[in-house]
């Protein structure tokens, strides 16, 4: 019910060891870039088109690495074709290779490697993008009240 952004930060605060949940957002959609800015002191987010991201997961792991790096983490969110919402989700890179996965649904085609590519087939490339590198930031505790349990 529209809490993919908050259940991307609660996936990746998971991954550093945080026992937490998403929240509920009511059923509003949220900006994932809003939502870090307001629980990451300095995360860095990159606003803009999916034209590149949204081509293939090939095109999409490119991008990652040339914006963060090897060994970064974060979240992104996408807009999808004719209309139908978009969704947000997380993304990890090791040594060069990046996976994604999708905390909301344990059984989303982001999970699954033969999958994944009907997520991206989806993706509206000339809508927005948000990426944003959180292993580098500092978790604002005080701040996930509401957005994680």
């Amino acid at each position: 019910k529209n809490n993919c952004t908050y259940c991307s930060i609660a996936s990746y605060l998971r991954s550093i060891g945080f026992n937490v949940t998403a929240g509920s957002t009511d059923g509003e959609m949220q900006n994932l870039g809003g939502v870090v800015e307001k629980c990451f002191k300095g995360a860095r987010v990159i606003n803009g088109s999916a034209v590149k991201f949204g081509k293939s997961v090939n095109d999409a792991s490119e991008m990652l690495v040339k914006k963060f790096g090897d060994n970064a983490s974060g979240v992104c969110s996408v807009q999808f074709i004719k209309g139908k919402g978009g969704h947000a989700f997380n993304f990890t890179i090791k040594d060069g290779i990046v996976q994604f996965f999708d905390g909301q649904r344990s059984d989303s085609v982001i999970n699954n490697p033969d999958t994944i590519e009907r997520l991206w087939k989806m993706i509206d490339k000339n809508g927005d993008l948000t990426l944003a590198r959180l292993d580098n930031a500092e978790v604002l505790v005080d701040a996930l009240d509401g957005i994680v349990r």
